[in-house]
């Protein structure tokens, strides 16, 4: 019981809105058009209702007609009725009906392809001032479309003032803000019913004062045409599809495909709000594929389309409909079948009532979407919103439509293009390869710092974006003062480029090649490397690296190429000691050659001696949960390895292979205790050495975090 009288209250808005919606799109036509309108409007209504409630995800899924799409179908009814100006009635009946059901065909194949797609996520990639500027410019269709349905005929403004005009209007504006100011004051459900029975109780008595019956009203445009019986209409079926001037369809093909943008948009969007002003779980996509179902099946039906009406299903579940199926089915078929069983009684409706209630929908609608969204949005982004307003009011809607996705892209690019496509940017103290080298080598990299740069990318290089980044590079090259040669640019995080970028970044390279600067491109993805193609040729003055690492060990080994490489023992490491200490030290230690690819220590085992590698190179891997091998360090001669796991008697950390044939001396855990005992200074030396290494280290790592700070992305 409670879901019928729910559902009732519902309905009665539902209806109203109808009613309104009704007299915008075919008021302009003949009674008989106007009659055949009604009646689909009306099945329609039912056919979307029953099959959106038994498909949605939610109980109270009420599927109805939305202001935001009727503005735009009725832009379509004013330009087709444009271009056939002179055409009989019927043909433009026809041409009318046909393109409703085109709008409804082409929007149901785009919504069951969304939702058959997990396309329910489409509306996290509209910007919010795109819809703002689609949702606002439909508030302004619907005022207009209030004052054209309170005085029977489309408003022209530039005639104003006109006293037979205001005296049609100034009821319905008069109306339309008791009713606002009423919906705000009184938070009621009950509000809204109530007024539009009170406007149409209010209008009669003020008329019946006035000696004026329904035939007087009728004739002066008071009142709704008086429809008689309802006959069921097809648009497809031959004798109406003769009718249909295909030729004027066509040419309105911006304005299907606008409406159909708008209906999917809606059906996004309110799905979405749905969801978050009810609490409830909505699987989106199976509510895309509801009303894409709804939207053919109405479509095929010649009929006009809705969408799951966010206000009135969140009304119907504050009703207490929401636990049954059956409350919204109660709206559609109460809507849809119960005027058919005495239409005379819609005639007695005034104009002025359904004009207040477009009134009222067109207002909330700018109020939301052009006042309000201020909050949410940048004042750049902002801007879009009263401009789309603006195309709307001198072009009409369907042109509105587009411009707002246009001018969102434009804002997009244009704001995307003020961020920098350069997260970080390192030099060469801290963008440094995995190979632990020599103290020698270390100063000498450490010297020449500023000789390396690399500049770590981030999302798409288009022509913005790719500008930005050219500028950044040439102040760059200029705060270098000549010292810069080697430019790396990391790309591990670009997700690509256009044909734009493509020029810019060959424009870059004529900049670094004229420089006498090296340009890396590292971690390159295929997909912006297939874009670039022919401009990756290495030359020169340019290289492509697999990874960031096997770059740096480019640019380390061209800025070493000078620098004398240390002798082939120990004595690099234990520089600095005292001579006795140093060949006590030496005399402990264990000469091995290690041959390519062998182990010189394994990852997880027991850490029980302490290794100095004098020749070859040898390659630091690491398992991480038994998985593959990753290299994490490279190790070249006069480098230490081991000493943390030996000086803790941890298990080792890593597997360290060699890379090449290695020269290594060994310091055992036995000849340190045996050092402790019988030369206790020699040990302590040791110690000194591998503490002091550490100590290095650490102050690596906060120089590293120092220099990662004021690398990160400047503005």
């Amino acid at each position: 019981m409670a879901a019928a009288s729910a559902g009732l209250v519902v309905a009665l808005l539902v209806l109203s809105s109808l009613l309104s919606y009704t007299a915008l799109l075919f008021g302009g036509l003949a009674p008989a058009q106007q009659t055949q309108g009604l009646f689909v409007m009306l099945a329609s209504c039912a056919l979307m209702g029953v099959v959106g409630a038994a498909l949605s995800t939610l109980r109270f899924s009420v599927v109805c007609f939305d202001g935001s799409a009727v503005a735009v179908m009725a832009s379509f009814t004013a330009g087709l009725a444009a271009s056939l100006r002179g055409a009989g009635q019927d043909v433009l009946g026809a041409t009318v009906l046909a393109g409703f059901g085109a709008i409804g065909l082409l929007s149901g194949a785009v919504l069951l392809v969304l939702g058959g797609v997990g396309g329910g996520a489409v509306i996290r990639f509209i910007p919010l001032q795109v819809m703002a500027g689609l949702f606002a410019a439909s508030g302004w269709a619907l005022l207009m479309g209030g004052l054209k349905v309170a005085t029977g005929h489309a408003v022209d403004l530039g005639t104003w003032p006109d006293r037979e005009l205001l005296l049609h209007v100034a009821p319905a504006v008069g109306w339309a803000v008791v009713t606002a100011v009423a919906i705000r004051r009184f938070k009621s459900p009950f509000v809204l019913p109530g007024l539009i029975l009170l406007g149409v109780g209010l209008h009669h008595a003020a008329f019946a004062a006035l000696g004026l019956g329904i035939d007087a009203q009728r004739e002066a445009g008071w009142l709704l045409s008086a429809p008689g019986a309802l006959a069921p209409v097809l648009v497809w079926l031959p004798d109406m599809a003769r009718l249909v001037a295909w030729g004027a369809l066509l040419q309105q093909a911006p304005s299907i495909a606008a409406a159909a943008a708008v209906a999917c948009l809606l059906v996004l969007v309110n799905v979405n709000g749905l969801e978050l002003a009810t609490r409830q779980d909505v699987d989106l996509d199976r509510d895309l594929r509801a009303n894409g179902i709804a939207a053919l099946l109405v479509g095929l039906a010649g009929g006009v389309m809705g969408c799951l009406s966010m206000t009135r299903s969140a009304l119907l579940f504050r009703l207490g409909g929401g636990t049954r199926r059956s409350a919204p089915i109660v709206v559609a078929l109460a809507v849809g079948l119960l005027p058919m069983a005495a239409p005379g009684i819609l005639g007695f409706v005034p104009r002025p009532v359904l004009g207040a209630l477009l009134l009222v929908l067109g207002y909330g609608l700018l109020e939301t979407w052009l006042w309000r969204v201020r909050e949410r949005l940048t004042r750049a982004e902002w801007l879009t919103v009263p401009m789309v307003v603006l195309i709307a009011a001198w072009f009409g809607l369907p042109a509105a439509v587009f411009a707002g996705l246009a001018l969102g892209c434009m804002t997009f690019a244009v704001m995307y293009s003020l961020g920098s496509p350069v997260r970080a940017r390192y030099r060469g103290d801290v963008a440094q390869s995995h190979v632990d080298r020599s103290d020698a080598e270390r100063g000498a990299l450490v010297a020449q710092a500023d000789a390396v740069l690399v500049l770590y990318l981030q999302g798409f290089l288009f022509f913005g974006t790719a500008s930005r980044l050219l500028i950044e590079v040439k102040k760059e090259l200029a705060a270098a003062g000549g010292r810069l040669r080697h430019l790396v640019l990391e790309c591990a995080n670009l997700d690509g480029l256009d044909g734009s970028a493509r020029a810019t970044l060959e424009r870059m390279q004529q900049v670094t090649g004229a420089l006498g600067i090296v340009l890396t491109y590292a971690a390159l993805p295929a997909v912006a490397a297939a874009r670039l193609g022919g401009a990756l040729t290495p030359g020169p003055g340019l290289r492509v690296a697999a990874t960031l690492d096997e770059a740096l060990e480019w640019c380390e080994a061209d800025m070493l190429s000078g620098v004398a490489k240390e002798g082939g023992d120990a004595s690099a490491l234990l520089r600095g000691l005292d001579p006795a200490e140093a060949a006590a030290l030496e005399a402990e230690l264990e000469r091995s050659v290690v041959a390519v690819g062998a182990a010189l220590t394994v990852q997880g085992e027991a850490s029980d001696d302490l290794l100095f590698l004098e020749r070859g190179q040898a390659s630091v891997l690491v398992s991480f949960d038994g998985g593959p091998e990753v290299r994490v360090r490279q190790f070249g001669p006069g480098t230490m390895i081991g000493e943390i796991g030996f000086l803790l008697g941890s298990p080792r950390t890593a597997t360290v292979r060699a890379l090449t044939e290695c020269e290594v001396r060994t310091l055992t855990r036995a000849a340190l205790q045996r050092l402790e005992a019988e030369r206790p200074e020699a040990a302590l030396a040791l110690q000194r050495v591998v503490m002091g290494r550490l100590s290095r280290r650490l102050l690596d790592k906060d120089q590293l975090i120092a220099a990662l700070v004021r690398g990160t992305r400047r503005g």
